[in-house]
């Protein structure tokens, strides 16, 4: 139940400035706020009313915005980064990288801000469903749903490749489900900003990308825990062949590796038939001339691929 930080009142309304006058209610059984914001009023319009993660450089917040009656995600750089000018740069060019990417996988930038004492912040839509973590410990996906959810994960870092931006150490972690259904999932990525300025930047490239996407792919597929170097597939599984040998050199040395995720996407999309490769637009690479690098699959394809509709995912109402 809502409770006021202060005094201890509880309430039936989150958001709403306790009776007491001196803090706005929050969620019950917070962690220790290391900003100290929590039941505070940001910006004349916004209350962290909760705590979604404690990070390295930025904690990120459930707020209340009141003017418009929604629920957002308030991420704030703690002060001490705020005051490097490196971090600071950092900060604005990752905000500025977020204005221009839309895809439905991605989270979604309202707003800037520069708060009172100096921190930069930044207004998000809402951060929903369950991590990814959590999802798979609920149940074990079929394969059909398995590879819908990649396909979304590459369909996110691809947008974001596409401007420059990486997503350090992509794992677990960085991947919600929202919605989920039958052979249906929708992702939402989180923890990018965290995940970018807690990584020096020479540490940051979009081929390490694409090897983390090959391995959290594989680690999907399989069951087995990262970092993977050997899969082997039963005969009933056998239509997953050229997905699983794709993500294998997808985790290959770096000078063999796919040069970023949008690649990654063409090949994967190819598989499946939801792409088909031009001269234009194919960046297939090969290991040898004679031998393609993902090779076709040979065996029935055609009952998993009528089913995955992964090019089209679910889009969820307000």
């Amino acid at each position: 139940m809502p409770v006021c930080p202060k005094c201890g009142n509880k309430s039936h309304q989150i958001g709403v400035l306790c009776e007491c006058t001196s803090a706005y209610v929050i969620h019950d059984g917070q962690p220790d706020d290391p900003l100290k914001l929590l039941g505070k009023q940001i910006a004349n319009k916004l209350v962290p009313v909760g705590i979604y993660a404690i990070g390295k450089v930025i904690v990120s917040y459930e707020a209340w915005q009141s003017a418009v009656e929604r629920m957002v995600t308030l991420l704030v750089m703690r002060p001490e980064y705020c005051q490097n000018e490196r971090m600071r740069y950092r900060f604005m060019t990752a905000v500025n990288t977020f204005s221009l990417v839309h895809q439905q996988n991605l989270p979604m930038l309202f707003e800037e801000l520069e708060l009172e004492d100096g921190m930069l912040a930044l207004l998000c839509d809402v951060r929903r469903g369950e991590a990814l973590t959590e999802f798979l410990s609920q149940s074990q996906p079929d394969d059909v749903l398995v590879v819908h959810i990649i396909h979304q994960i590459l369909q996110g870092l691809a947008a974001y490749h596409r401007y420059n931006m990486c997503v350090p150490n992509l794992c677990y972690d960085h991947i919600h489900i929202i919605q989920s259904g039958g052979d249906a999932a929708f992702v939402k990525f989180c923890g990018v900003l965290e995940a970018l300025l807690s990584t020096p930047e020479d540490d940051i490239s979009t081929a390490d990308d694409v090897w983390c996407v090959g391995q959290l792919a594989l680690s999907l597929l399989t069951g087995q825990p990262i970092p993977i170097t050997k899969v082997e597939l039963s005969e009933d599984r056998s239509y997953l062949m050229s997905i699983v040998q794709l993500f294998m050199h997808a985790t290959a040395p770096v000078e063999e590796r796919y040069s970023n995720a949008d690649e990654l996407l063409i090949e994967f999309e190819t598989i499946l038939d939801v792409r088909q490769p031009t001269a234009a637009n194919s960046v297939s690479k090969s290991v040898s001339s004679e031998e393609p690098r993902v090779p076709r699959q040979k065996k029935n394809l055609v009952e998993f691929k009528q089913i995955i509709w992964m090019h089209s995912p679910p889009k969820l109402g307000d």
